[in-house]
C-alpha cells in the first residue's frame, strides 16, 4: 500500500495563515481518510502564489462546494515542505504549475492530480465525479438506473400502488439517505426528492385511511402494509417519521396492535430469508415455521409465513438441480 512509507515520514504542511476548513496534517488526514473510508482532498501551493491565495479564499467561502469538501479529508501542502517532496514521490505531475490539486483514495490510489493542473472551470463536477470513483457518491450508471426505477415507482404511486412503488425504489432511498445534501447535485437527485415528497402525501393519505373496523384479514393487510413500508423507507428519515406516526395513531386497540406484532415477525422473517446469508436464512425459516405453528392454518399471517416457506423450499430445490 503506498501509504506505508508516507505515514512515519509526513509531518504538517501548511502555506501562509490560508486555512480549508478542518484541513490537517498529512498524517492526520491519511489516519483520517483511512478510518472513515474519504478520499483525501490535498491542494498543493505556496504563499506568494495569487492563484492559491485565491483558490482557497474559494473553496473556503463558497457555499455550493462546502457539502462536497466535507465528503473528502482536506489536506494543504506547502510546495517548498519536505512534506510536499515526499507527497510528488508517490504521487508526480507532468506540470509543476501551481494550485495543484489532489484527490487520492484511502487506500493510495490517485483519482486526480496527475497532470499537476487545476480545473478554471468544472471544479464541482471533478469533485462529484472523484467522489463517485471513490464510491462516495453515485455514478452515472446509478443515476440512469436509479432515474428509470423512480419514474416507474412514480407510474405504480399514481396507480395506487403504494407498496410496489416503494419496494421497487426504496433500496435507492436508503442509499441516497447516505449522501444527503448531495443528491441536490443532480438532476436525478432533485427528482428523487421531490418523488420522495410525493410518497409522503401518499403515506399520509394511507395512515388516514386505516380502518379499526375491518375484519382479522383486513386488519393484518393493512398492519403489513405498514410495518413494510416502515422496513422499506426506515433510512429516510421524513417518511419514516410519518409512518411512525400513522402506527401510532391507529394502534389504539389491543386488536390491531396483535396484528402490528404479527406483521412485524412476519415481515423480520421475510427479511431475513431474502439475505441469502445461511445463518440468517435457517433463523428466517425457525421464525417462520413458529408462526405457522402457533396460528392457525387460516390466519392471514400463517398463510403468509408457509407461502414464504414454500417459496424458499422451491429456490432450494431449483438450486440443487
Amino acid at each position: 500500500m503506498k501509504w506505508l512509507i508516507v505515514l512515519p515520514v509526513l509531518l504538517i504542511s501548511t502555506f501562509g495563515g490560508l486555512s480549508m476548513a478542518h484541513a490537517q496534517s498529512a498524517a492526520a488526514a491519511i489516519k483520517e481518510a483511512q478510518r472513515t473510508g474519504r478520499p483525501i482532498f490535498a491542494v498543493a501551493g505556496a504563499t506568494s502564489c495569487p492563484h492559491c491565495v485565491a483558490l482557497m479564499k474559494r473553496l473556503n467561502t463558497e457555499e455550493r462546494l462546502q457539502p462536497l469538501i466535507a465528503q473528502y479529508v482536506p489536506l494543504k501542502l506547502d510546495v517548498s515542505s519536505r512534506d510536499f517532496q515526499v507527497w510528488e514521490k508517490f504521487f508526480p505531475r507532468e506540470r509543476s504549475a501551481i494550485p495543484a490539486l489532489y484527490i487520492v483514495t484511502p487506500k493510495g490510489e490517485q483519482l486526480y492530480g496527475k497532470l499537476g493542473s487545476l480545473p478554471t472551470e468544472g471544479l464541482e463536477e471533478m469533485m462529484l465525479e472523484t467522489l463517485g470513483k471513490a464510491g462516495r457518491f453515485p455514478t452515472p450508471e446509478q443515476w440512469r438506473d436509479l432515474d428509470q426505477r423512480a419514474r416507474e415507482a412514480e407510474a405504480l404511486l399514481d396507480k395506487g400502488e403504494l407498496l410496489a412503488a416503494a419496494e421497487l425504489v426504496g433500496p435507492y432511498f436508503q442509499q441516497l439517505a447516505l449522501y444527503g445534501p448531495l443528491v441536490e447535485y443532480h438532476e436525478t437527485g432533485r427528482y428523487v426528492v421531490t418523488l420522495a415528497e410525493k410518497f409522503r402525501t401518499a403515506l399520509g393519505e394511507f395512515s388516514e385511511s386505516l380502518s379499526e373496523d375491518g375484519g382479522p384479514d383486513v386488519l393484518f393487510e393493512q398492519a403489513l402494509t405498514l410495518i413494510q413500508a416502515q422496513s422499506i423507507f426506515a433510512d429516510w428519515p421524513a417518511l419514516a417519521d410519518e409512518l411512525t406516526r400513522a402506527e401510532r395513531r391507529w394502534a389504539r386497540t389491543t386488536e390491531i396492535r396483535q396484528m402490528l406484532r404479527r406483521a412485524r415477525e412476519l415481515d423480520q422473517a421475510v427479511t431475513l430469508l431474502a439475505t441469502e446469508d445461511p445463518k440468517q436464512v435457517t433463523k428466517a425459516v425457525r421464525q417462520l415455521n413458529r408462526i405457522v405453528a402457533r396460528y392457525p392454518p387460516t390466519d392471514q399471517v400463517a398463510v403468509r409465513a408457509a407461502a414464504a416457506l414454500e417459496k424458499n423450499e422451491a429456490g432450494q430445490e431449483q438450486s440443487t438441480r
